[in-house]
C-alpha cells in the first residue's frame, strides 16, 4: 500500500480575561520595522508553511478526513501583532476550499496599545475572509499551557486539536535561567501531549526558535544529545551521518558531541537534530510518526556574516496503523499491510544536513532576494505599515545588491 504520508511536495481577538488599563487603549503606530520584516522571513511562510500546509490539506481531503467535515482548517499560532503567519496559512487554506480557524498567545496583548492593534489587525482578516470569527488571541504567553491547572491550557484544551500549530518563538524554548514550568519547551510537550489524545488524523507543527549555545539550558541540550546517542546505538548509519553533520572530520560521535559547542552551525545542527530525535522518539512511544519536512535557518546575530542560530523546523504527524493479531489463533488473520520502510530518522538526519542557511541563499540568489522582498513590502503595506516604515523598508531590502 502507497504510504502517502511520505510526500516531500513542500512554507475573537477579544480577550476572554480583563486586564488593567495602562494607556489609553490606541493602536500603536506601524512605523518601525521588526525582525519579522526581513524578506527572508517571508521566504519560510511560504516555502515552509503555505507550503506543508498546502500539502497536508491535500492529503486530508483525498483522505475523507473526519477532522475537515466541518470546512475548517484549525490553526494554533503566535500571531505578533501583524498575524502575516494567517494571512498566509488563511489563503492557503482558502485556496483549498477551507476556512482558518486560528487560536492565538499573545502575551504583550496585556498592554491597551498593543491589544487595540491587535483587535484591528484581526477584525480586518476576519472581514476579509482569512480567518473565522470564531477566531480569538489570548493574552497570555504560550509557556503557561504547561500548567495544566492555568486559564491558558485550558482555553486550549477546549479548542483542541489542531490541524497545524506553528510557534515562531523569538528565543530560546529552555532558557538557561527558566524555571520548568515556564519554558516553550514544557508547554509544547503539553501541547503534543494533547494532540496525541485529541486528534487521529495527521497535523503539523512549525518550530522556531533561537538556538545558541550560551541561550539552551545544559538539561535540555543533555536530553537532545541522549536522544541523538540513542538513535546512534541503533543504527551505524545514522551515528556515522550525525557524527558528520555536527562534528569534524576525524571525531567520534562523542567527541562531535562535545565539540559541538564551540561551533555555532555545528550546534545548531545538534540542537536541531537532538530535538527532532526527541519529538520522534517520544511520538513512536504514543503510536505516533514524525515525519520531518523542509529545514531553513537564518542568523539572529548583529550580522549575518555571523552564522546561522534560528533553525526554523517543520514536522508532520501521523498515527501508526494498528495490526492486531489474535494470541489464540481463534480467526485466521488478513494479510498484514504493508509496512512503511521509510526510515524518519535517516530523514531526519537528512533534512540537518542540507538545512538552508536563507542569509547565504539570499546572497547567492538575487531573484529570490527582490522576489520575496517585494512580497514581504506588500503584507506590510495590507497590515497598514506607515510610509515612514516603506521607505525604510525599500531602503533596505528593495535595493539591488
Amino acid at each position: 500500500m502507497p504510504d502517502d504520508f511520505d510526500d516531500d511536495n513542500e512554507d475573537m481577538a477579544q480577550s476572554v480575561l480583563a486586564v488593567d488599563i495602562e494607556e489609553i487603549a490606541v493602536p500603536i503606530p506601524l512605523r518601525e520595522l521588526q525582525p519579522w520584516h526581513r524578506p527572508r522571513k517571508q521566504y519560510v511562510r511560504e516555502r515552509q508553511w503555505k507550503a506543508c500546509a498546502s500539502n497536508l490539506i491535500d492529503r486530508l481531503r483525498a483522505s475523507n478526513a473526519s477532522s475537515i467535515g466541518d470546512g475548517k482548517l484549525k490553526y494554533l499560532t503566535l500571531p505578533g501583532i501583524d498575524y502575516f503567519d494567517v494571512e498566509v496559512v488563511g489563503n492557503a487554506a482558502s485556496a483549498k476550499g477551507l476556512s482558518l480557524e486560528a487560536t492565538g498567545f499573545l502575551s504583550e496583548a496585556e498592554k491597551e496599545a498593543i491589544r487595540a492593534r491587535s483587535e484591528v489587525r484581526a477584525d480586518s482578516l476576519i472581514k476579509s475572509g482569512v480567518m473565522e470569527d470564531t477566531s480569538i488571541t489570548f493574552p497570555y504567553s504560550f509557556e503557561q499551557i504547561a500548567s495544566p491547572n492555568g486559564q491558558a491550557y485550558r482555553e486550549v484544551r477546549d479548542r483542541a486539536p489542531f490541524h497545524i500549530v506553528n510557534i515562531d518563538a523569538c528565543g530560546s524554548i529552555a532558557p538557561p535561567k527558566a524555571q520548568q514550568p515556564s519554558r516553550i519547551i514544557n508547554a509544547l510537550f503539553s501541547l503534543v501531549e494533547l494532540q496525541f489524545q485529541r486528534m487521529a488524523d495527521p497535523w503539523c507543527l512549525f518550530l522556531t526558535t533561537d538556538a545558541r549555545f550560551d541561550n539552551v539550558s545544559l538539561d535540555v541540550m543533555n536530553a537532545m544529545s541522549n536522544a541523538i546517542r540513542q538513535n546512534a546505538h541503533a543504527s551505524a548509519a545514522f551515528r556515522d551521518g550525525a557524527t558528520i553533520a555536527i562534528g569534524d572530520e576525524g571525531e567520534d560521535l562523542e567527541r562531535a558531541l562535545e565539540t559541538s559547542n564551540a561551533n555555532p552551525r555545528r550546534f545548531l545542527n545538534k540542537f536541531a537534530l537532538g530535538l527532532t530525535k526527541w519529538l520522534l522518539h517520544n511520538a513512536n512511544e504514543q503510536g505516533w510518526d514524525l515525519k520531518t519536512k523542509v529545514f531553513f535557518c537564518y542568523s539572529t546575530k548583529p550580522t549575518d556574516e555571523e552564522g546561522a542560530s534560528m533553525p526554523c523546523l517543520a514536522f508532520e504527524f501521523k498515527k501508526q496503523p494498528v495490526n492486531m493479531a489474535d494470541l489464540y489463533g481463534a480467526v485466521q488473520n488478513p494479510s498484514p499491510q504493508d509496512k512503511n520502510n521509510v526510515d524518519y530518522s535517516m530523514m531526519a538526519l537528512d533534512r540537518v544536513q542540507n538545512m538552508t542557511d536563507l542569509d547565504h541563499h539570499f546572497r547567492s540568489n538575487e531573484d529570490d532576494r527582490q522576489e520575496f522582498a517585494a512580497k514581504q513590502r506588500q503584507l506590510l503595506v495590507g497590515a497598514g505599515y506607515s510610509l515612514e516604515a516603506l521607505k525604510a523598508f525599500d531602503v533596505q531590502f528593495m535595493e539591488a545588491e
